[in-house]
């Protein structure tokens, strides 16, 4: 799992390699756990551990909840996991809410992700 204080980066890619060796039913367990940690740092990692590709039951579940966190580095990690999970054409709303986002790199992620780009 994600340590709170971990280094961001480091900590979303471990967690993403751990995930995709987990059974599904654990994956999406620890995932949901972490979202709904209160350090927001363990909040962002799973935002930025969702962008690796691997399967992952709830996904879009989970990134809806991460879309609407109040710390705007997690929504971030929302617009971008949305963006590499594809889900722009299953789930607009999450990108469309977050292209509307006050924060200027969340809107722009989103935006970028509902281009496709």
């Amino acid at each position: 799992a994600i340590a709170a204080g971990d280094d961001g980066a480091a900590s979303a890619h471990a967690f993403a390699i751990l995930l995709d060796h987990m059974q599904p039913i654990d994956a999406t367990r620890a995932v949901t756990l972490a979202a709904l940690s209160p350090d927001v740092g363990v909040r962002a990692a799973v935002g930025e551990a969702l962008t690796w590709c691997f399967p992952l039951l709830g996904a879009r579940s989970v990134i809806d909840h991460l879309s609407r966190d109040p710390e705007p580095r997690v929504r971030l990690a929302a617009a971008r996991a949305a963006h590499a999970r594809r889900i722009a054409h299953d789930a607009p709303e999450v990108l469309q809410r977050l292209a509307a986002d006050p924060e200027p790199s969340v809107a722009e992620a989103a935006r970028l992700a509902l281009l496709g780009r």
